[in-house]
């Protein structure tokens, strides 16, 4: 089960990279590292008309090894004024909601809806920050010559952006619009995930199983890792069970066949009292005869 499990996982990244490659985006670019296809740093531009608007952020997408049938967690390394940088965030497309995480998805619905969710409140989840307008954009003019330190100039990464009189509708963006009412609910999050305080504490550290075809492009021994819980589960109360009390048998009235048995008996004494009598009275006679 395992090895199936990680076949498919490494056959969906290979789709999401050829997908990536053949419908590009200026909006956007990804690509898992050589080294552990599990592993995905991506570039984002600003959504336009916002104050992250002409900024460009980098970050880490972490695919588990049950993908694409468990969300990934999400990170940001670019200071940005709306998400925690090396931290992974609370969003409805991530880790911390598997509930609404379809296997359909993939790296580019991931994206798309990571830019959406940028201009929206925090609202307190994990992860999430609500600078001023002014700070963020002072942030997103800064971000254009961040590096990081495994890609290099993140500028450099993403397509030169096209200039448009408005942005094209995404296909996903039904499905978007939903990730957002599921966020706007303020869920409290199922899979909760420790703050990584280094890359390294965010590298996966599991590796699924490949076929041997897969053996040349198989991941590295790295795979997300499996978030800790923070919320102690409460005592549950022993209850004690209920206990029954037997009611009362009702008074029965005295049966009809004893009453019965009762008269034949007198009867028969009443009889057996004559015969004696009567037999009694037939000596006494033959006495007086003889």
């Amino acid at each position: 089960m395992a090895s199936s499990i990680g076949n498919t996982a490494i056959k969906r990244i290979r789709a999401d990279v050829r997908e990536m490659m053949t419908d590009p985006s200026d909006q956007y670019y990804a690509a898992p590292l050589e080294s552990n296809m599990f592993d995905w740093h991506f570039t984002i531009r600003g959504p336009r008309d916002t104050e992250f608007e002409g900024g460009i952020f980098h970050g880490r997408i972490l695919l588990p090894s049950e993908y694409p049938f468990k969300p990934p967690n999400i990170i940001l390394l670019t200071p940005n004024g709306r998400f925690e940088v090396k931290k992974k965030i609370c969003l409805s497309i991530s880790a911390y909601h598997p509930e609404h995480w379809q296997p359909a998805w993939g790296v580019r619905l991931i994206l798309e809806a990571l830019i959406s969710f940028m201009p929206t409140k925090g609202e307190g989840a994990i992860g999430a920050l609500d600078f001023t307008a002014e700070e963020r954009k002072k942030l997103a003019k800064e971000s254009v010559v961040w590096s990081c330190p495994q890609c290099g100039s993140i500028k450099d990464l993403i397509p030169e952006e096209t200039k448009r009189d408005k942005p094209v509708e995404s296909k996903y963006a039904s499905q978007i619009a939903q990730l957002h009412i599921h966020n706007m609910e303020g869920a409290t999050p199922s899979t909760p995930s420790e703050e990584t305080s280094s890359e390294e504490e965010a590298t996966p550290t599991e590796k699924p199983m490949a076929t041997s075809s897969d053996a040349d492009e198989s991941p590295q021994s790295e795979a997300a890792p499996v978030p800790a819980s923070v919320a102690a589960a409460a005592p549950v109360q022993p209850v004690a069970p209920a206990v029954t009390i037997p009611a009362p048998a009702p008074a029965r009235a005295p049966s009809s066949d004893v009453v019965d048995n009762v008269l034949q008996g007198i009867a028969t004494a009443l009889i057996v009292a004559f015969l004696a009598l009567l037999y009694k009275k037939l000596l006494q006679l033959n006495g007086s005869i003889e």
